[in-house]
């Protein structure tokens, strides 16, 4: 299965990012290894701007995990977010509308746990993931 991944640079605005296309679980992992997070740290803290974000979207399945790093560049600390979507029944169980749900969001990722995160979620290891965000 391939994932969408896309990456906001520091020196972006709130809504650009750069698209890095479809890719296998092993690409998108050596991406994240590969990302320049402590220049990017130090750029956002420079700028005072957009933190770098990691982004890997399922679009078959709607869902959507980033991973952002902050702080100080030797000891960088990731903030992540995973949402999927979902049916939601309304009008007394008569029609349904899908809608965001959130998995898990924490503040205090090591790049280690952020790493693991996007792991989980294209494995599909939504009990891990959450039991993860949770800890």
């Amino acid at each position: 299965m391939k994932f969408e991944v896309s990456c906001q640079y520091a020196h972006h605005n709130a809504n650009e990012s750069v698209s890095f296309g479809s890719m296998l679980p092993d690409s998108v992992l050596r991406a994240f290894d590969e990302f320049d997070w402590q220049g990017q740290v130090i750029e956002a803290n420079r700028l005072q701007g957009i933190s770098p974000t990691f982004s890997v979207e399922d679009p078959s399945e709607k869902r959507l995990i980033w991973v952002s790093g902050y702080g100080k560049p030797e000891r960088i600390k990731f903030v992540s977010e995973c949402t999927v979507r979902r049916a939601k029944k309304v009008f007394f169980g008569l029609m349904e509308r899908e809608r965001a749900v959130e998995i898990g969001h924490t503040e205090t990722f090591t790049r280690d746990q952020a790493r693991r995160v996007l792991e989980l979620f294209m494995s599909d290891s939504e009990s891990e993931l959450r039991s993860l965000y949770k800890s």
